[in-house]
């Protein structure tokens, strides 16, 4: 039931999340947008199991992981480690799945997220099929979500 979503609750939750957590203003953008492979990016997903399974996942910039570590963290970015841009990026992946589980039916749960970083790779989630997509951008780097439905 992930027709019941809209635009207006993503935009919203992400707001708040990235606004209030992460100290970064993201803007919608109407084109999507594309992800810096070459100097490093993130991706961090969470599934929500129940009578239909869905993946949120997160693409995003390094730079942009770094900005939002340092802020969640309160830790200048030269400090931090990968760890800390992973825990940062899963925590982020978490609150946005969150947000998502709540507006669809019950029964559901939440999975632990997981987070992938570097230059070159491909991350798929079998018999996934994208929903719900949108593009953000920031004075920091951009950032995709896109909500999967698990076919099965």
């Amino acid at each position: 039931m992930i027709d019941q979503i809209s635009l207006s609750d993503i935009t919203g939750f992400t707001h708040e999340i990235w606004s209030t957590m992460a100290g970064t203003e993201l803007t919608l953008s109407g084109d999507e947008v594309s992800i810096n492979k070459a100097s490093g990016y993130v991706v961090a997903s969470v599934q929500i199991v129940g009578d239909l399974q869905h993946v949120v996942r997160l693409d995003l910039d390094a730079s942009l992981v770094m900005q939002a570590a340092s802020s969640l963290l309160g830790v200048p970015a030269s400090d931090l480690s990968h760890e800390d841009m992973r825990d940062a990026a899963g925590e982020l992946a978490n609150m946005t799945g969150g947000c998502v589980k709540a507006l669809l039916p019950e029964p559901r749960s939440l999975t632990l997220p997981s987070v992938v970083v570097g230059t070159d790779y491909e991350f798929a989630v079998p018999q996934g099929c994208g929903v719900l997509e949108c593009s953000f951008a920031s004075d920091f780097g951009n950032m995709k979500l896109c909500i999967l439905e698990r076919r099965q």
